[in-house]
This record gives structure tokens, sequence and C-alpha cells, in this order.
């Protein structure tokens, strides 16, 4: 995630419960400026920087951790997602999207259906503006969320496998989230528009 000041921040994965860190590079030359998020972080995923503060998706406590651009921890922010995983920022928005979760109850059935198939919009303050569901068939899942043009894109994931159109890290449909509706692109699909 490239911040302002010329700062990329990167997460380091260590394996262990509450070992991963954020490291500030130097955009230009790559070298350490600082570290920071010791001890809070477990498995951290999806970060975004909005104004002097970076948001970081920690999904294996379940909340997003906001940081100072010089490392400080300001706030951690709860909400009814499980574990977020991608996170992006439009016009004083945060979205984000949460990990699947395939576990399952003695019948075979999903313990946490929704899991992984919404979108939520949020304040930057952390509550929940709007949830959007996924409509589609219940092995798709979003996989990604990232933001291009001023919109932010979610590729469609199934049983984990990202495959098709080349989207940011990964390929898949484009889920797009304009002002007012949500649009599927996809060479295979119709469209759905909301």
């Amino acid at each position: 995630m490239l911040g302002p000041g010329g700062l990329l921040f990167c997460v380091l994965y260590n394996g262990t419960d509450n070992q991963d860190q954020i490291v500030a590079l130097d955009a230009q030359t790559l070298q350490p400026r600082h570290r920071f998020g010791l001890s809070l972080l477990e498995d951290a995923r999806g970060m975004v920087v909005v104004g002097e503060e970076l948001f970081v998706c920690n999904c294996g406590n379940g909340r997003l951790q906001v940081f100072s651009l010089a490392g400080e921890h300001r706030r951690s922010i709860t909400g009814e997602w499980k574990r977020p995983r991608s996170l992006c920022f439009v016009k004083d928005r945060l979205y984000l999207i949460e990990e699947y979760d395939a576990d399952e109850d003695e019948e075979g059935e999903l313990i946490n259906p929704q899991q992984g198939r919404r979108i939520f919009v949020l304040s930057l303050q952390g509550d929940t503006l709007q949830v959007y569901t996924h409509p589609l068939p219940k092995d798709q899942t979003f996989g990604t969320l990232c933001c291009f043009d001023g919109k932010p894109a979610g590729g469609r994931q199934r049983h984990g496998v990202l495959g098709g159109v080349s989207v940011c890290r990964g390929g898949g449909p484009v889920w797009c989230v304009g002002k007012v509706a949500l649009y599927h692109l996809s060479m295979d699909d119709p469209a759905v528009n909301i």
C-alpha cells in the first residue's frame, strides 16, 4: 500500500499468533523507515491509507486496526463481519470483504453461509452503512477487493480459486461498486445491476 510521503506499507507475516507487523519502506529506495503493529496483528491482510491513517484488516482477530502513518496504534474497529480480508476506500467510505468460512455442521451445511459473500460499506468510524450480499450460487464468494478509477472492485471466487479475467492481484469477474449500483462484469455471466 503506497501512502503519502513516499511510504510503502507491507505486511510481514511471522506465522505465530499476534506476531505479524507492518513495515514502512521508502518507496524509492525500499529502505525500511519503521515497523509497527507487533502483538496487535494476527493474520494481517488488506490495508488502505485514508488521510493520515492506515487501516489494516486483522483477519485473525476479526477487526480493523487503525494506525497513524508513523505507526502509532489509534484504535480497533469491530463490526458484524467475521474475518476482514480486503479493504478499499472511496469517497469517505470503506469497502470491506471478509474471508470465506468453509466450516460445516454435522449435516454438511455451512455454519456461516454468508461469510465471504458480503461487501460491507463502512463509515470511517466503522459504522456499517450498508451490506451487500452476493446474489449468485453459494459456492461463489468474494476473493479480492481493489480500487481503480475511484471505484472499488472485487473478484468473484469459486472454491478458493480465482480464474477468468485478470483483475488486480488475481483474476475472475469484476464487481464494481458505483455511486448507487453494483455491477457484475464477466465474459460468461449476465450483468447483475442492483
